[in-house]
């Protein structure tokens, strides 16, 4: 027999809803952090990249010839026929058409490839700076015409600035000559060449 008033659930009861209200409330909490770890960051990136880069160039000409892989051919430095205490003289144009400064050496060798062969017997002077003469009869004589001594072969060494093709760069003179106290033997020979070797290295700008 129950008597006035309210009533009252039994103790497991209010347990049970009490429980069900804390786990309602941690879920609320879980949801609300699961929100907020859902938010994102903005960001940025930036890309720097260099200007063009290239290489300068080293370049040695004559006569606006690069005579590099193939020999090129002074079609003037040429005689035929040398008699003794004959001669003949031919310039070439030595230029730097690259872009960095270089010096350079000129180095002159005569063949020497056998019995046949006048090379041995053939004489080699260089000019700097020198323009050539030659005469035609007679005994044929080569000039360079400069007062300077001769540069000896593989000793010339002068320095060039980059320049163009066009420019006017160095005059090398080259005479070439057999003696006049060459001796019987130098008779007859067919064959017989002068190889002017031209070396750049590259110098401080």
């Amino acid at each position: 027999m129950s008597r006035g008033g309210a009533h009252r659930a039994p103790p497991e009861h209010r347990r049970g809803r009490l429980t069900r209200a804390a786990v309602a409330a941690v879920a609320a909490v879980v949801l609300l952090l699961g929100a907020q770890g859902t938010l994102s960051f903005w960001n940025d990136r930036a890309t720097v990249t260099g200007g063009q880069f290239t290489s300068g160039t080293l370049n040695l000409t004559v006569d606006n010839q690069e005579g590099n892989p193939t020999p090129y051919a002074k079609t003037s430095l040429t005689l035929t026929g040398m008699l003794p205490g004959e001669s003949v003289a031919a310039v070439v144009q030595v230029r730097n058409t690259g872009t960095v400064p270089f010096t350079w050496t000129a180095t002159a060798t005569t063949s020497n490839t056998g019995t046949a062969d006048l090379g041995p017997f053939l004489t080699v002077q260089m000019y700097l700076g020198s323009a050539a003469t030659n005469t035609t009869s007679y005994p044929r004589t080569g000039t360079c015409t400069t007062t300077t001594a001769p540069v000896g072969s593989g000793s010339t060494s002068t320095r060039l600035n980059a320049g163009t093709v066009g420019q006017t760069g160095q005059a090398l003179c080259v005479r070439v000559a057999l003696p006049s106290g060459v001796l019987n033997e130098a008779q007859g020979k067919t064959t017989g060449a002068v190889t002017l070797r031209l070396d750049a290295t590259q110098a401080l700008p």
